[in-house]
């Protein structure tokens, strides 16, 4: 106690957290090997077998990977399994390549293992199909390994089609003997997983542990590898998935006018795209990139805006996840990027939670009763939900359970932030916002109508005067230090966010427009910054590269601007699952979710899942951003 006492607070939590994880490893000894996974992710060590190894390296990882670490043990519990588990016996597995609904003879076949403990790739099996566009293959199935396989090169009426090179991932928990691999699975893996692609090679380390698991088991719930076939876990309206495998399809015989036009389109000076892989990797990478030359390649192309996959979630096989019956909702990933919603006037917490290794039904739903009609919600760095309930303010588990009721906390609540440095809650009601500490007692209120609020790593609290033209800045300790009355374009300003840098974002109806300003309150970028498609925006977030993403209720569309200002979307990315889009959230693989409200005489839109769209953001948003 007396050494703690000398150091400082983010010292004592520091060594509070190293000393958390290694308590886990004691407590359960077959625990830890997420943990010692996440300790090298980015690195070309070996992951540690014991807690020795595992503090040695401590003071050496990279900063992220500290930071994740003692973010997860903050959060509550991991998905452990046993590090000594013995391998498997030889599987046998049936490969088949087909395109265009054609068998592929003669196509080279690579197995390959990626193990996670070491982040390393090994080919442990190779064949070439045959006539009837299949190939045996044998390999010893491990644990902590993922399997990919890589189909490339074909051999069609005597010609060699060098265009060819598929990929198809074998679910995480994959007790199947045969496997097909397609354009489709092609496109479900590089949307999937583009954040671990390195070139053309899976690479796990730029995701966390949790992150990799859920973007591999997206990837085999999108498509489903034993067949090549989209499956009805995911609602795509829009049909981009199968125009992608048509655009793909175009390549199946060597010398195709259409695939060398789609090659010549997505080629750069820098990049030339040789193979249907790298052509998949530049449209999920600069998804606007020659748009209407590309749709033009097929004769029925679907209206597009662009080539991300923008999906709903199915309940069921046949039932989307319901929307909101009225109101904007509120939306907040938490460390284990399981979404929460909650609806106005409608008194229930939504909890959308990963299952891993169920390709079948990946996410798991569950509602829990609030007390009061909720108004507002955000996750704290312990993983602990607080929501801010009419006349009451509630937190809860990670798992949603009740923790606590304060009663008579706030009126008509519309907005609520962590402060990562203070550990405290900031909401707004109607008439005032209200400060309160980690066990839910009010410190302190002041007599403003705020629309939205934000907080910085630093303490800095900034919100939104709608009516007012105005933005102002708090401390940590609640003392008015700025007020931004139409500066830098500020205008009926709405929806606010921070970046990793300290600057703040902030969207502006009347004119519509997005307003940056460093922490000390200069303009950003030549603020106010139009364009990208911007019409009535009102959700904001930030990504893991600093870019802001927008939603436009009015056009029902996406904009994202870079952190130096240029906007990316062109006139605004639209899907037929956005639906006047109101919040928007980040998740940790870099999937954007979008929550549609319910205008006045209009219909509700479902959840949107945009996937793999941005940079993947430390999650809850009141750890420290990526």
């Amino acid at each position: 106690q007396g050494f703690s006492s000398t150091l400082s607070l983010a010292s004592q939590n520091t060594l509070n957290g190293w000393a958390n994880a290694v308590a886990r490893c004691k407590e359960i000894p077959a625990t830890c090997r997420e943990l010692f996974r996440e300790s090298v992710s980015g690195t070309t060590r070996p992951a540690p077998t014991e807690t020795l190894t595992f503090l040695a390296g401590a003071g050496s990882e990279p900063d992220d990977n500290q930071s994740r670490i003692l973010d997860r043990t903050r959060q509550g519990p991991y998905r452990y399994h046993s590090l000594n588990v013995p391998k498997g016996p030889n599987r046998t597995l049936r490969v088949t390549v087909k395109q265009e609904e054609k068998f592929v003879p003669g196509a080279r076949l690579t197995l390959c293992a990626i193990n996670l403990l070491t982040n390393a790739t090994t080919i442990i099996a190779t064949g070439i199909t045959h006539q009837n566009g299949t190939a045996t293959v044998s390999f010893p199935q491990n644990p902590d390994t993922r399997y990919e396989i890589i189909a490339w090169g074909s051999l069609v009426h005597g010609k060699e089609n060098p265009t060819l090179k598929l990929i198809a991932l074998l679910p995480s928990t994959f007790e199947g003997q045969a496997v097909l691999v397609n354009s489709l699975t092609t496109i479900a893996a590089v949307s999937s997983l583009k954040q671990a692609f390195t070139g053309t090679t899976i690479n796990p380390a730029p995701l966390s542990a949790i992150a990799f698991d859920h973007s591999w088991d997206l990837a085999t719930a999108l498509v489903d590898s034993s067949n090549g076939t989209i499956t009805p876990a995911f609602s795509d309206p829009s049909g981009t998935l199968p125009f992608l495998g048509s655009l793909l399809d175009l390549c199946g015989m060597a010398g195709s006018r259409g695939c060398q036009k789609l090659f010549s389109l997505l080629s750069t000076p820098r990049h030339p795209v040789t193979n249907t892989m790298e052509a998949t990797l530049s449209m999920e990478s600069h998804p606007q990139r020659h748009l209407h030359p590309i749709l033009a390649l097929l004769p029925a192309s679907p209206e597009l805006t662009d080539f991300l996959l923008k999906v709903s979630p199915r309940k069921t096989s046949a039932t989307l996840l319901p929307p909101c019956p009225s109101g904007n909702p509120s939306i907040a990933v938490d460390g284990h990027d399981a979404l929460f919603l909650i609806c106005p006037g409608q008194k229930t917490l939504t909890r959308l939670g990963w299952k891993t290794g169920h390709p079948e039904d990946l996410f798991s739903l569950a509602s829990f009763p609030l007390s009061h009609p909720p108004g507002a919600l955000s996750i704290d760095s312990r993983g602990r939900l607080w929501i801010a309930e009419s006349h009451a303010l509630e937190t809860r588990l990670p798992s949603g359970a009740p923790r606590s009721l304060i009663p008579e906390a706030l009126v008509s609540p519309r907005a609520m932030t962590q402060n990562p440095q203070t550990q405290t809650v900031w909401v707004a009601g109607r008439r005032q916002i209200a400060l309160f500490d980690g066990r839910g007692q009010q410190l302190g209120s002041f007599s403003l109508s705020a629309n939205s609020l934000a907080s910085d790593e630093a303490g800095t609290l900034w919100a939104s005067l709608t009516k007012e033209d105005l933005v102002l800045s708090f401390d940590p300790q609640g003392h008015l230090v700025g007020q931004f009355r139409r500066t830098a374009g500020i205008s009926h300003p709405r929806a606010l966010a921070v970046d990793a840098g300290g600057n703040v974002w902030i969207a502006n109806h009347d004119p519509d427009s997005l307003t940056g300003l460093s922490a000390l309150g200069n303009p950003l970028n030549g603020s106010p910054l139009s364009g990208g498609g911007i019409d009535h925006p009102e959700g904001l977030a930030i990504d893991g590269n600093n870019t802001v993403w927008i939603t436009n209720t009015r056009s029902g569309s996406l904009t994202a601007f870079s952190e130096d200002g240029a906007a990316l979307t062109g006139s605004g990315w639209r899907g037929a699952t956005i639906h006047h889009p109101v919040a928007i959230a980040v998740d940790g693989s870099g999937n954007l979710w979008v929550a549609n409200g319910n205008p006045k005489g209009g219909p509700a839109g479902p959840l949107t899942l945009v996937i793999g769209a941005a940079s993947p953001q430390t999650v809850p948003l009141s750890l420290s951003p990526r």
